[in-house]
């Protein structure tokens, strides 16, 4: 079975033990603790001792406590990821076999936290430097620390934004040939996908 909040992916095995274990929390706590993962990930510190004491009040050990940590936050962030509504939401829960109070509850604080969640995933998601100048040459033959080559090749200096040093590398004729192939292939798809 597809789910929205993986991206139109089968959900993950590990998930399923840890949604009968959320189940028995009460739909209280379960939103208690939702708010503290969700926080958690917000400001990127979650409080482990507010959230153990939270889900220790429910009768789970801690190990089951930090599954079911591990799984809310793979579900609040898979879904702001893939910018799941609350309805769907809850109804993918409901599929899984979280009650359907826990799972309002759950998508209550999703809801209400959703812009501040996507903010922070995107303010702490993989970003390059950026981009200054890039400067090449042709060269006969190159030479790094690995090894040495006698052959045509073009050597790259590339500079980025805040960075004190550049980088340099050689790429061979043929390597460059390919590199413009791929990246030509890859202009393709991007403008079949915006049409």
């Amino acid at each position: 079975m597809r789910f929205k909040f993986c991206g139109d992916l089968d959900c993950p095995d590990w998930i399923l033990p840890q949604i009968a274990t959320a189940s028995k929390l009460t739909s209280i706590k379960l939103k208690f603790i939702t708010l503290e993962v969700i926080n958690g990930i917000i400001t990127g510190n979650l409080n482990w001792a507010k959230a153990i004491k939270l889900g220790s009040d429910g009768k789970l050990d801690e190990a089951e406590i930090k599954c079911c940590l591990a799984a809310l936050e793979f579900l609040i962030k898979s879904s702001a990821k893939y910018h799941v509504d609350g309805e769907t939401l809850a109804n993918e829960l409901q599929q899984l076999g979280l009650p359907k109070e826990h799972s309002i509850s759950l998508c209550k604080c999703y809801v209400e936290k959703r812009d501040q969640l996507s903010k922070a995933l995107h303010d702490r998601s993989l970003k390059v430097n950026e981009f200054e100048s890039l400067e090449w040459s042709t060269v006969n033959e190159f030479e790094n620390n690995r090894f040495k080559v006698k052959n045509q090749a073009l050597a790259f200096t590339l500079k980025t934004k805040n960075r004190t040093s550049s980088e340099k590398f050689y790429a061979s004729k043929e390597k460059v040939v390919l590199l413009l192939s791929e990246l030509k292939q890859a202009q393709k798809i991007m403008d079949q996908l915006q049409e």
